[in-house]
């Protein structure tokens, strides 16, 4: 059986345990993910994959919890999940707009830094419940 090719990318002296990084410059086709996201302590996998996959999508781009479910393996009901967290987390906000005839089309602008802290969460729409937040992120139930 060969060695796996990777395993001759390995620096000399490299500790033996842990993630050793081998380091490659893209110069297209990349996103950057900082490590705020990447590292969150209470967003679930989940969630921080389909943060990151959102943010490389160009505007325009359908992300709602069908069109993200018929891309990966994850059902429907996992992605409402992870939608939901990064909501509350403050990395997504998915207000509805009155577009006319008794109709709300959805549009989620999703910011590409950190949340700031001291921001206060965005205001909900009338026509749409505020999202129940139950993962400590700051928010509380609506009663």
């Amino acid at each position: 059986m060969s060695a796996h090719p990777l395993s001759r990318a390995i620096p000399d002296g490299a500790p033996r345990p842990g993630v050793i990084h081998i380091r490659h410059r893209h110069t297209e086709r990349f996103t950057v993910v900082g490590n705020h996201l990447a590292q969150h302590e209470k967003l679930s996998a989940a969630a921080i994959g389909l943060a990151v996959y959102i943010q490389s999508l160009p505007d325009g781009v359908s992300v709602t919890a069908k069109a993200l479910a018929l891309r990966f393996r994850e059902g429907e009901k996992t992605v409402r999940r992870a939608l939901n967290e990064l909501e509350c987390a403050g990395y997504l906000a998915r207000p509805r707009l009155p577009v006319g005839g008794g109709k709300f089309a959805t549009r989620t602008p999703s910011p590409s830094r950190h949340p700031h802290p001291s921001a206060p969460p965005p205001l909900p729409s009338p026509a749409a419940p505020p999202p129940i937040c139950l993962l400590g992120f700051g928010a509380s139930i609506p009663g």
